[in-house]
């Protein structure tokens, strides 16, 4: 692999992309570390998967919530030269967003956390699990924000809105992926009535995209 074109599509993507979207990236990078793999889901990670992280992004112009955007998921880690077809995904071919009314570490750790499964599930590490769809409801297993009495408990992997739902790099397409915070309640009603149900449920109580952890569930 290259090495400049691996770095002239990564730069393109947090230089370009990203700014022109989410304002200011805030700190820099919340890159991910061996224990977002062995403490969470008991595997050891490629060396590679760590430089895949979290930016978190403050209020500004083009939003007024707190933008946690993934970063690395696209990166073309195998990939010499640019794509032959814009259809062909960079790396894993997604990153992911979620939009919260509150800055926190939780909120940092909840992406990493979600970054981590994706690539061990692009990686067949989990036998008979698929790699996340939209509709799909992933359980936290705890509130949103652990220690607190929130009662969204379940991530709803989602289209997005208001952001593009996918941008073109030099070494092929990306998708952006929705991350929205739910009860349990409302996990069972997306079983029951269908991702479209669910998301204009949540739309008619301004519960979509952005996700506030102090909310109550709606069903």
């Amino acid at each position: 692999m290259s090495e400049n074109f691996l770095e002239r599509v990564w730069a393109y993507r947090e230089e370009q992309i990203y700014p022109e979207l989410f304002g200011e990236l805030g700190p820099g990078i919340f890159t991910l570390d061996g224990g977002d793999f062995q403490n969470v889901f008991q595997r050891s990670p490629d060396p590679r998967w760590l430089f895949t992280g979290v930016f978190e992004c403050p209020p500004c112009s083009k939003h007024a919530d707190w933008v946690y955007v993934s970063s690395g998921l696209s990166n073309p880690w195998e990939q010499e030269e640019a794509a032959d077809s814009p259809d062909q995904p960079s790396w894993l071919g997604i990153e992911f967003i979620f939009r919260t009314t509150e800055q926190g570490p939780w909120a940092i750790r909840l992406v990493q956390r979600i970054v981590a499964y994706e690539i061990l599930l692009a990686h067949d590490q989990f036998e008979g699990f698929e790699r996340l769809g939209f509709g799909d409801r992933v359980p936290l297993r705890g509130p949103i924000d652990p220690g607190s009495e929130s009662a969204l408990t379940h991530l709803l992997i989602a289209p997005p809105a208001d952001f593009p739902k996918l941008f073109q790099l030099e070494s092929g397409g990306v998708d952006f992926v929705q991350l929205v915070g739910i009860s349990e309640a409302e996990a069972a009603f997306g079983r029951e009535n269908g991702l479209d149900a669910l998301i204009q449920l949540l739309a008619d109580h301004d519960a979509y995209v952005i996700t506030n952890p102090r909310r109550k569930s709606i069903v």
